[in-house]
């Protein structure tokens, strides 16, 4: 695994990585680091089920609520958010993200998967 530090105030670029493989506890550690150390990451390069991203998600903290968004069914900490490819109405809050700091007990590691296909989707693992 190698981490690639954006320059800016935060950020990091992971490559080097199959998160599907992510299965020994060391490197669990290792991302969980990189993303404490620089605050954002962006992991590049990879093919994951919804189960395997939900498994993924659960190995750096609890599953937290989101109150404006349904689950997709059987993934019970996973939300679709989706963009059709010619769609023109401006973005939630003017750019995708993941922001439930107003919560009681928000989400400590919330991660966003951005999925490219005929539209664009993204999927919010809560």
């Amino acid at each position: 695994m190698n981490v690639h530090p954006s320059g800016a105030s935060c950020g990091a670029s992971v490559t080097g990585l199959q998160l599907s493989d992510l299965n020994d506890q060391a490197t669990v550690d290792a991302l969980r680091e990189a993303w404490l150390t620089h605050k954002i990451i962006a992991i590049h390069d990879f093919a994951l089920t919804l189960d395997e991203l939900q498994l993924v998600a659960s190995y750096f903290g609890p599953f937290g609520e989101d109150p404006f968004f349904e689950s997709l069914p059987n993934h019970p900490h996973v939300a679709e958010v989706k963009r059709l490819a010619g769609e023109t109405a401006p973005l939630f809050a003017g750019g995708w993200h993941s922001d439930w700091s107003f919560l009681p007990a928000p989400n400590r590691y919330p991660a966003v998967w951005k999925h490219r296909s005929s539209h664009r989707r993204r999927h919010i693992v809560r």
